[in-house]
């Protein structure tokens, strides 16, 4: 009977669910046994970079995928939330630049509006983003961030509790939504902690982007690592740096346990540790008030 046979596989999300649907309905056809159609599934791995699962241990789900489109980001998001007892989504999330050839081809304002349209659309179905560079080319890092951001910059900082914090026009002293390294000093630690309230992280350096993500989930999160899928490489005026997403997060999660068991909290920015109570510094090196 198909109902007492328990299948259990590492393939994930809802394209996912239609294969191995397909593959058991086709199996079945055949006359393959069903246990042997559920071992197999159960054996059965994900495409390279597809809802590829990083599995560590953890007690929360972490997924490298190549979407990179607003469409393919959206359709990733929401089967990352079908998952069985997913608490909270988090993502990260870049933009692709473009080459000087490409971008006179397609034009550059093209380019502008989709990725403020990818910021739309992960603002919307996320419950927390890292925005982050994903493969530069010869455009500037820091632009194509700020085109991410384009898509839900109004909307945060429209917030009643953003504008509580800052009200009377003082957010154009403190547009918070970007890179520490692109905030005075003076105001690093108020920029940090607005996006600690609003959940929208702006790190331009991907390395980080990716700890800080996985190191933020708790039981039952789902971290989504977007963008780059098996790509290994980063792409910077024509030249490429070694950079895979799997591996990084795979390192990153053997490390967290040791630095959490070392007190260091991780839940937020920047990441702190405490000892009997009190606050005893910041790993991030930004000043605490």
């Amino acid at each position: 009977s198909l109902f007492a046979t328990e299948i259990v596989t590492a393939l994930v999300g809802d394209a996912n669910v239609s294969n191995v649907l397909a593959s058991i309905a086709s199996g079945l056809a055949t006359e393959i046994p069903l246990e042997n159609i559920a071992q197999g599934l159960g054996r059965a791995n994900p495409a390279s970079g597809r809802m590829e699962l990083v599995d560590e241990g953890q007690k929360f789900c972490a997924l490298v995928d190549s979407a990179k489109t607003p469409e393919d980001v959206r359709n990733a998001i929401q089967s990352a939330r079908s998952i069985p007892q997913c608490r909270r989504v988090i993502v990260v999330v870049g933009a692709d630049g473009t080459n000087d050839d490409i971008n006179a081809a397609i034009g550059g304002e093209a380019e502008k509006v989709m990725r403020c349209k990818l910021g739309e659309t992960v603002d919307k179905y996320a419950d927390v983003v890292f925005v982050t560079t994903q493969s530069p080319k010869n455009e500037d890092a820091y632009d194509l961030l700020e085109d991410v951001v384009d898509g839900f910059r109004d909307r945060v900082y429209d917030l009643p509790a953003v504008k509580e914090r800052l009200p009377d026009g003082i957010i154009a002293d403190i547009p918070f939504m970007k890179d520490m390294y692109l905030i005075h000093p003076n105001a690093q630690s108020e920029a940090v902690e607005l996006q600690n309230l609003v959940r929208r992280y702006v790190i331009v350096d991907r390395f980080f982007a990716v700890r800080a993500a996985i190191a933020m989930a708790e039981e039952n999160d789902c971290v989504l690592i977007l963008g780059k899928g098996d790509q290994d490489f980063f792409e910077i005026e024509g030249q490429k740096f070694w950079f895979d997403d799997r591996m990084e997060s795979r390192d990153a999660l053997k490390r967290l346990p040791a630095l959490q068991a070392e007190g260091v909290v991780t839940t937020s920015l920047p990441w702190f540790r405490v000892e009997d109570g009190a606050f005893q510094g910041n790993i991030l090196g930004i000043t605490a008030t």
